[in-house]
């Protein structure tokens, strides 16, 4: 549904006036054969087929579904030993969706430098329980979240560092006042998404199936 195909590429009318040239990426003489086979490593799926394959296709509901494979997600006894402790990863923290009419979903994310681990996920669908939470009451969940992710009752200097969507003004600033490193998520989300799709391709991206 690109402007560029409905209103250009499709119209009947427009037909004689316009010369079309599909092409893809491999078809390009001046890029080096061992970078476009690091492309065609990179990207699959929706991706791959716009970026490389250069073809018009969507992407919805169907955006990382050529990725998850079966060697990208583990359980508790695969995780590797020491990941949760301080030595065990460079960077912890909770990635907060805030959610207000779609579900309040927080993930448990630990990144060893190589490996980004989605090691558990809070999930609180306020249709389903019929109930709206209140910041207050979403912070306090998140605090026993973390404990109950940690095995006991973590300091404040333990927790994770927060990272949510800029526009949660007032669950930012009950984050910041019980405490919390509170960060802006970068709300570019096509390129979020594409840089999800080529992490997850690569392995670089592990999920807690169970968790």
């Amino acid at each position: 549904y690109h402007w560029v195909r409905e209103d250009l590429l499709d119209k009947k009318e427009l037909q004689e006036d316009i010369f079309v040239e599909h092409f893809q990426i491999a078809d390009n003489p001046n890029l080096d054969p061992s970078f476009v086979a690091f492309l065609y490593r990179k990207y699959t799926g929706i991706f791959k087929k716009r970026f490389l394959d250069g073809l018009w296709v969507l992407a919805e509901g169907a955006v990382y579904k050529d990725v998850l494979t079966d060697d990208i997600f583990y359980d508790d006894a695969q995780r590797p030993a020491g990941l949760k402790a301080r030595g065990g990863h460079v960077e912890h923290w909770l990635a907060i969706d805030e959610g207000v009419h779609n579900p309040f979903v927080a993930i448990d994310t630990y990144d060893d430098s190589r490996t980004v681990w989605y090691d558990s996920e809070f999930y609180w669908d306020s249709q389903q329980r019929m109930r709206q939470l209140s910041d207050r009451e979403k912070v306090d969940h998140l605090m026993a979240y973390m404990d109950e992710c940690a095995g006991h009752k973590l300091d404040p200097r333990e927790r994770p560092g927060i990272i949510i969507d800029p526009s949660a003004a007032s669950l930012k600033v009950e984050l910041t006042q019980r405490g919390m490193y509170v960060v802006d998520a970068k709300n570019d989300v096509d390129a979020g998404i594409s840089r999800v799709s080529s992490m997850l391709n690569l392995k670089k991206i592990k999920i807690n199936k169970p968790r």
